[in-house]
Order: C-alpha cells, then sequence, then structure tokens
C-alpha cells in the first residue's frame, strides 16, 4: 500500500510537471509550436506515460473517449464556431478541414482530453476497474449520434438555423451541466473522486488555453459570451472556464462511470 502511494505520488509530480514546463518555456523563453506539437506535449506525453502504467485499460479507455469524443466535438463546433463564430482555428497542420472550417486539431483535442481525464481517472481514483462495458453505452451512441446527425443535416440543408446566439453556452448546459448534475444527485459517492480529477485538470486546461492564446493557436472571435476572463494580458470567455476548466473533469467521469459501469 506504501509503495503503491510513493508511485502514484510520484506519477502525479511527473504529470505536473510536463504542462508546466511547456507552459514556462513559451512564456518565459518564447518556444514556438504549432497547436498539434501543443496536443502532443501538453496531452500525448502526460497520456502515454499513463497508459504505459495501465495498459490493461488502454482498449476500454480509447474505445470510449473515440465513441464520446466525436459526436461532441462535431456538436460544439457547429453550433458555436460555425453557428455563432465563438472562434477560429487561423492555422493547422493539414490544408484540408472538416465541413470547410474544423481543423483537425480541434478532433484530437477533444479525444485527447476526454482519453487523459479518464485515464487519470482510473489510475489514481477507481480502484475497481471493469474491462467490460455496460450495454447502456447504446444508449449514449444513439443520443449524441443522432444529435450530431440532425445538426450535419441542418448544417448541409440550412444552415442559418445554426446560428444560435450564446450556443456555447446552450449547449454546455445541455451537454455538460445538466448530465453531470443529475448523475451525482443520484450517485453522490462519486462527488468527491470526480472533483479530484478536476482539479488537477483545471490546472492543465488552464495552461494548454494561455499557451494557444499566447500562440494564437485559436482566436476568441465571437460576442455572444456571458463574460471575459483575463489573465497575463489574454482573455479567453467565462464559457471557456466554466465547461472546460472546471466541469470537464466532472462530465467525462460522469459519462463514463454511467454509460460503461454495469454495477450502476
Amino acid at each position: 500500500m506504501l509503495l503503491s502511494y510513493k508511485m502514484k505520488k510520484r506519477d502525479l509530480i511527473v504529470l505536473t510537471a510536463i504542462p508546466l514546463i511547456i507552459f514556462l518555456s513559451v512564456f518565459l523563453f518564447n518556444l514556438r509550436i504549432n497547436y498539434f506539437t501543443s496536443l502532443l506535449l501538453v496531452f500525448g506525453i502526460p497520456s502515454l506515460y499513463l497508459s504505459l502504467k495501465n495498459k490493461e485499460k488502454i482498449r476500454k479507455v480509447g474505445f470510449f473517449s473515440i465513441l464520446m469524443g466525436i459526436p461532441i466535438a462535431i456538436i460544439f463546433e457547429l453550433l458555436a464556431a460555425f453557428g455563432d463564430k465563438a472562434w477560429i482555428v487561423p492555422n493547422s497542420i493539414l490544408p484540408y478541414r472538416l465541413f470547410g472550417f474544423m481543423p483537425l486539431e480541434d478532433l484530437l483535442w477533444m479525444f485527447f482530453v476526454i482519453y487523459i481525464i479518464l485515464i487519470f481517472y482510473e489510475h489514481f481514483c477507481n480502484e475497481k476497474f471493469q474491462r467490460e462495458i455496460s450495454v447502456r453505452i447504446r444508449i449514449m451512441n444513439f443520443t449524441l449520434y443522432s444529435i450530431t446527425f440532425a445538426i450535419v443535416l441542418i448544417f448541409c440543408f440550412k444552415p442559418s438555423l445554426l446560428i444560435v446566439p450564446y450556443s456555447y453556452l446552450l449547449a454546455g448546459i445541455i451537454l455538460f451541466i445538466l448530465p453531470s448534475t443529475l448523475f451525482l444527485l443520484r450517485y453522490s459517492s462519486f462527488i468527491w473522486s470526480f472533483f479530484k480529477v478536476s482539479l488537477f485538470f483545471f490546472y492543465i486546461h488552464l495552461a494548454f488555453e494561455l499557451i494557444g492564446l499566447k500562440l494564437n493557436h485559436w482566436i476568441f472571435t465571437g460576442n455572444h459570451f456571458i463574460g471575459w476572463v483575463s489573465m497575463l494580458g489574454l482573455r479567453f470567455p467565462i464559457e471557456e472556464l466554466l465547461f472546460v476548466m472546471v466541469l470537464g473533469g466532472f462530465v467525462c467521469c460522469t459519462y463514463y462511470e454511467f454509460f460503461t459501469n454495469k454495477k450502476l
């Protein structure tokens, strides 16, 4: 038990240090990296580190991250980035963009965020790993992919219907706040473990956000935000603070536990 505690403490130090090194390199030593490289450094290396320590969990966590990441990414991109012009990504490693505007990096970001949160959760917080996935995963797939399909059809045939002010906020409330709140009201025993995950990833997401803004990986161009957060001469919407940094861990763990845990 003591050995396990010491090993996990060491793991936490490593995971904390990696984003900090990248952050300091950008802000103090003017390191110039593109969006794709920042993803690999801030999320990819820690993901690989935890994966090597949890090889038996890679398949389940990776599979779930893909299933959840694809529809969530497309929904937010079409509603917020396209419909409400909330943000733009000026440069991408590929000339081709999904739907004409969505860069590959945004899809990779969603996958990496979900994957690293869940592999972190499994490594540090969940002592009883389940290899098999609950049949409830079909509910998630049907719901998220049906919504995504409908939004894509609207984008193809009547894109003007996607112009909804404050769509980032509205989508975040429907897809993030409501499911997490309902789950934790029903299964309150998960609150503390979810909180620990979210607390750590608040730090990770904040570092990544500031790196991206500093290097112009993305620019928030929208006018329909409930407010702004200013740090180090940079600013980002309150929605970004709320849905990515504060609630990101809660949301990923909520979907993961409810739709894969056979014991619930």
